[in-house]
């Protein structure tokens, strides 16, 4: 069974009407073991349906903290062994309001083989890593400690984000790969409010308005397309392999629930296949 790629919000409205019969929060989370295997098989159910798991372990590696310092600003990171292939990765929180936090389906010039963001987390959580290959559909999980960071006010100014909104930078690694990828990390100015958060000023909550498509190509070709939602973190810092060709531009194309496309294209004069 492929992981759909369900089109712009598809993944946060499904799993929200979805699950909002199993809750979320602090009161769930703090339930006891049966609740969140309760929570991850409605999850399992929702995402692949009859769709048999298998053990990743030895082939998918998840990089998560047991212990987050910030919730709203949790590291994460996917990595493949060598002699793996994915087509899509996917980064499930279990306990957040909307779970998928990321589903990264790769094209030609992308590389699969590693994958980091900074994600929100709203409680002690399971946290599953999904890779999609030829061969079946993986799976790797770990716990995570970690409360509020979906309601977490912004670190940054509200004046300033709705000014620098949508400004992309991309970081370059100094070295190839093993493999001789490229490893590169797209920097994107957003506030990625989820509706939850609160004005610390009027004590009003803040309008959604967060990212929910993130496409880069590489001279036309496709690096790879993810969907996310409001369990991205603030300024998002998205990192990702490529395979490089002389002459060919990285292009980012970002969506927001705004309807706001962003869009940056970045030379590569140094990079040659």
């Amino acid at each position: 069974m492929a992981l759909p790629l369900t089109g712009r919000r598809g993944v946060s409205l499904a799993l929200g009407a979805g699950l909002a019969t199993l809750g979320a929060g602090p009161a769930f989370a703090i339930a006891d073991k049966a609740m969140r295997e309760a929570r991850w098989k409605a999850l399992d159910a929702l995402l692949f349906g009859k769709t048999a798991l298998r053990d990743g372990a030895g082939m998918l590696t998840l990089d998560a903290p047991f212990r987050a310092q910030d919730a709203a600003l949790v590291p994460m990171g996917l990595t493949v062994a060598p002699a793996a292939a994915p087509s899509v990765l996917m980064l499930v929180i279990d306990l957040n309001p909307s779970p998928v936090a990321a589903k990264v389906a790769y094209g030609p010039a992308g590389d699969p083989h590693l994958f980091r963001a900074r994600v929100r987390v709203n409680d002690y959580t399971w946290v599953h890593a999904v890779a999609e290959t030829a061969d079946g559909i993986f799976l790797v999980r770990k716990y995570v400690r970690a409360a509020g960071g979906c309601s977490a006010p912004s670190v940054g100014d509200p004046a300033t984000a709705s000014r620098d909104i949508g400004q992309m930078k991309l970081r370059l690694a100094r070295a190839p790969l093993a493999n001789g990828a490229r490893e590169a990390t797209l920097l994107i100015r957003h506030p990625n409010n989820n509706g939850m958060q609160m004005d610390q000023l009027t004590h009003y909550i803040i309008p959604p308005r967060f990212i929910t498509t993130i496409a880069v190509h590489l001279g036309g070709e496709r690096v790879f397309a993810m969907e996310t939602g409001i369990s991205l973190a603030e300024d998002p810092a998205i990192t990702f392999a490529f395979h490089p060709r002389r002459g060919a531009a990285l292009e980012a194309v970002v969506h927001d629930t705004s309807g706001a496309v962003f869009r940056k294209r970045f030379a590569l004069p140094s990079l040659a296949s």
